[in-house]
Parts: C-alpha cells; structure tokens; sequence
C-alpha cells in the first residue's frame, strides 16, 4: 500500500498553530487570598436574617497558610469556629485536620477560587451535644470572599499598631481580681482594616464553681490603645446571671446573651463598632413565663425568638 503523505504550507502551519494558541483557554493558576470568606443561608426575603459558614484566611506565606472556619447560625448562636490552622499549600490545595469549639474533630480540604474558596469538611468525632455541625455532606461548598482581615487601609500593617497593643499587654496583665488578663486576641468588630483587642480575664475558679469570666474591648485611635467596653461569660455566684459572650468573625460583630435566672427574663445584644463606639445593630428581649419575646421591635413567640 502507498503511504499517504501529508504537505503543510505555511499557512496551515499557522492555522493549526492559531487552534492550539486560540482554541483552548488556558487559565491562570488560582492562589489563596487574605480575607473573610462565607457561604450564607438566608432566613427571610429581605437578605437580613442568616447564618453562615465562615473561612478566614490570616496569612498565606512561602506556600504556607494560616486559617479558621466555622459556622454561625441565626442570631449569632450557635457558633462553632476551629483553632487557626496552618498548614502547607500542595498541589494548589490544602488538606488539614480540625477540632472545633464544640469538640467535634475531623478532616477538610480548602481549594482557591475566583473571589472565593471552596471547601469540604468531614466529622471524624463527633460531640456528645451538638446544635449544628461543620460537615458539608461529602460536597464542595462555596465561600464568596466577603472583605480584608488585614492591609494597607488605616495603617493596619503599621508596626505602631502592635507595638501599641504589646506595650499595653505588658502593662496589664496584673490588675484584675487574680492575675489580671491573661489571653489576648485581635480581633475585627468594624469594616476597617485595623484589629481590635480582646483581653479576657479568666479567674482560677472554673464554670464548675460559679465563676464570671470578664472580657475587655480595646481599639488602637490615635496612636493609643482606647478602651471600648466590656463583657462577662459564665453564672454569677448567686445563680441569678447567667451569659455568654461571643465573637462573630463572620460579620465582625460581638453577640452578648443572658438570662436572669431569678426572674426568667433574658436579653441578646448584636454590637458593631462604629466611629469608636460601639453600637448595637440588632437587640431582644424575653420572657421564660410568658413565653414571647421582642426582636427589633416585634413581639414574637419564644419558639420564634429562639
């Protein structure tokens, strides 16, 4: 049989060089980005009322990354948020093992996308209570980026800023009750990009023994550390206050909650810091006797208001 032969001139070269070059889309290498990621699930039409699942990527560094995720539900409760992971960037992808502050454990993978992260979660151990979980069901779920943690914005990268904070650490860790404070975190409770603090005193006794743990909000304005306000957690001696106070990385808020044990009534506060002040967004009150209660200005039964 004769061998066929194939002659290409210099324009079919061309041509099928134009495929190659034109036909296929080639595609940029995704990467991690600092910021805060969520996935929301909306409980009302108006786009105001949701919960959230949450990823905040801290920093990313010689194919390193330091993050946490969770979840917050309606109202800011229940909220359950892991340790910061770090861990190194394989193949464009992160694979990690994770325990939550509700001591559920198990194992995830976090992929990069196009102003967003995709992420997989599964329980491998399980908490005796839970009010929700982490699991995402052997699926992807996307997380659209929501904002910056940290950047250029309002010196939040200033050395001054850490500085501040650290000088104002050393100096008050020995003022309170036993010890003073003795944890410290940054946190964001506004849209800028400049950390707050959060200094938590944390008594020798334990939940055990009807203590109160006391928390203080400090902002960096002006070039000084400016107390904002302050929070208890915990059951008062007496029994008759009971609350808790959280932190909502998902919509830099801080939720209070506490109930009057004597009196059945208790209240939920959402705050944001606004202008140097902190403001409240969202408030309820209720009634354990009368079974309703108020949320922004609506009387709604307590199954509703839970």
């Amino acid at each position: 049989m004769k061998k066929k032969t194939f002659l290409f001139t210099t324009t079919m070269v061309a041509a099928l060089v134009g495929c190659f070059l034109f036909g296929t889309s080639v595609q940029a290498a995704k990467h991690f980005e600092t910021g805060n990621y969520s996935k929301r699930y909306f409980y009302d039409d108006n786009g105001e009322e949701y919960a959230a699942s949450f990823v905040n990527i801290e920093k990313v560094k010689k194919g390193r990354i330091w993050f946490t995720t969770g979840y917050v539900g309606l109202n800011g409760s229940p909220i359950y948020e892991t340790n910061v992971i770090q861990k190194k960037i394989n193949a464009g992808q992160v694979k990690f093992s994770w325990k939550d502050s509700w001591e559920n454990s198990g194992t995830g993978i976090l992929k990069p996308g196009d102003g967003c992260v995709k992420l997989k979660m599964k329980v491998t151990k399980q908490a005796k209570v839970n009010r929700a979980t982490l699991d995402t069901d052997g699926e992807f779920i996307t997380l659209k980026r929501r904002g910056n943690l940290k950047g250029s914005k309002n010196k939040a990268n200033s050395p001054s800023v850490y500085k501040a904070y650290a000088n104002w650490i050393a100096n008050n860790t020995a003022g309170l009750d036993v010890g003073g404070y003795d944890h410290f975190q940054l946190i964001y409770v506004n849209d800028d990009e400049t950390p707050e603090l959060l200094a938590l005193h944390k008594p020798k006794d334990t939940f055990d023994n009807n203590a109160i743990m006391q928390y203080g909000l400090y902002s960096f304005q002006k070039g000084k550390v400016k107390e904002i306000s302050s929070f208890s957690s915990g059951v008062a001696s007496a029994g008759g206050y009971r609350g808790n106070t959280y932190y909502i990385p998902e919509e830099n808020r801080i939720y209070e909650t506490y109930i009057s044990s004597g009196r059945g009534e208790g209240e939920d506060i959402i705050y944001k810091l606004n202008k140097g002040k902190l403001k409240k967004l969202r408030s309820g009150s209720y009634s354990l006797a009368d079974e309703t209660g108020t949320w922004r200005g609506r009387t709604v039964s307590l199954e509703d208001y839970n």
